[in-house]
């Protein structure tokens, strides 16, 4: 960081650990430290940063596996430009790089490290993380997943576990509705469903089932961002999660959004880093390396 913990100390320098809490008041630039993480993993730090200075995202990968794994997620390469993957989770506004990086530059295993860390990298901020759990178009079922609603269409094990964790919140079980068709999204049942197909099919049960549950967007905003982040921490493809004030992601007083951010991480090995205005309160056991600065 550029800046200490008060007016004239050496800047800030630390190793996150599975889950980092920076604590501050209003107005101290939490937010903006958090953006700026972001532009600096995405472009390298540069002059108009004004709280952080560098962000090192060591990694053994070699420039080669980087490539091959960004191709994976759907880099497509042609002549002499690569067009670098959509990004899972974020609006279709922050979802590339740069769009077009020349390939020239790829020689580079600076910036072809910069371009595959910056994609697993996930910021979550008052808005996106509400938007998260928003019904969205289902896509070619052949390519990989940008939303929440498809990675939970895809996988069954995850929903399982996360239709697991918000019942044991809410009493409620949330479920996939593929029903309206060329769109999937998430809705909160009063019971189970029977089996697969009654909840991903669309035959006359299926659509029955999800007429009786409640769509998600006509729940409260800490539900949404609850289903939200731990779905975000549960997507294997991002390193490291960036969260802005998770307070915001509370529902009740033993499950707030740290404690979450801590069980969340801690079941993948993604990394979380928050800003708060106090100090945290309620970690979850489930991770041991939580560290908080003040």
């Amino acid at each position: 960081m550029k800046v200490g913990r008060v007016p004239g100390d050496a800047g800030l320098e630390f190793a996150p650990a599975s889950v980092t809490v920076l604590v501050g008041p209003n107005n101290a630039g939490k937010s903006l430290a958090l953006r700026e993480i972001e532009d600096v993993v995405r472009s390298g730090p540069l002059p108009k940063h004004l709280l952080v200075a560098e962000v090192d995202l060591p990694t053994s990968m070699t420039h080669a596996e980087m490539m091959t794994r960004l191709a994976n997620r759907g880099a497509n390469v042609s002549g002499s430009t690569v067009q670098t993957p959509e990004k899972p989770f974020v609006p279709a506004n922050r979802r590339s790089w740069s769009a077009i990086v020349i390939d020239h530059l790829l020689e580079s295993d600076a910036t072809v490290k910069r371009v595959y860390q910056w994609s697993r990298l996930l910021r979550l901020d008052g808005v996106s993380r509400l938007t998260l759990v928003e019904s969205q178009d289902a896509g070619k079922l052949s390519e990989p997943p940008k939303h929440l609603p498809r990675v939970l269409f895809d996988d069954r094990a995850k929903r399982e576990r996360l239709r697991e964790i918000v019942h044991e919140a809410f009493g409620v079980h949330l479920v996939v509705d593929p029903t309206d068709l060329g769109r999937v999204g998430l809705r909160l049942s009063s019971r189970a469903p029977a089996s697969e197909d009654e909840e991903l099919a669309l035959t006359p049960g299926a659509r029955s089932f999800h007429a009786a549950a409640l769509p998600i967007a006509e729940s409260s905003d800490g539900v949404k961002a609850y289903v939200g982040l731990l779905g975000a921490l549960m997507e294997p493809w991002f390193d490291c999660v960036l969260i802005d004030e998770p307070e915001g992601f509370s529902i009740h007083r033993s499950r707030d959004g740290s404690a979450l951010t801590s069980q969340g991480s801690a079941e993948r090995g993604t990394e979380a880093l928050s800003w708060r205005h106090t100090a945290a309160t309620s970690f979850s056991a489930a991770s041991k390396r939580a560290r908080t600065w003040t």
